[in-house]
């Protein structure tokens, strides 16, 4: 559960949804999105303030490159797997607030998208 600036985020397996994403982010709070696709997977199509950062990367770079790990790090990829693995992979690091979006597929709202 998410506790920060009076916002309550319930969720399952440390997944959460584009709602809870964008409630998270219009509270302001200190969120890092990963996109850990290709990066030609990323130049096709991303988040709106996505960071592209390759799941490949993360077990070997994710602390040079995001040392706090006490930030808020939301995660997605295409269909969830990759998502899911980096997620497991920063919890074993010692991240404390890890978020599954899941996949790029299922985001119905075009306009976060560029």
């Amino acid at each position: 559960m998410i506790k920060d600036h009076n916002l309550e985020l319930k969720h399952k397996n440390n997944i959460i949804n584009l709602d809870q994403y964008l409630s998270m982010k219009n509270h302001g709070l200190d969120i890092v999105l990963l996109d850990v696709r290709t990066q030609e997977e990323f130049d096709e199509l991303h988040i709106r303030d996505a960071i592209l950062f390759p799941v490949l990367y993360i077990e070997f770079y994710v602390e040079q490159y995001f040392p706090n790990k006490e930030l808020i790090y939301v995660i997605y990829c295409r269909s969830g797997v990759r998502s899911h693995n980096a997620l497991k992979i920063m919890e074993s690091l010692g991240y404390k607030k890890v978020y599954d979006l899941g996949g790029i597929i299922d985001i119905k709202d075009q306009s976060i998208l560029v």
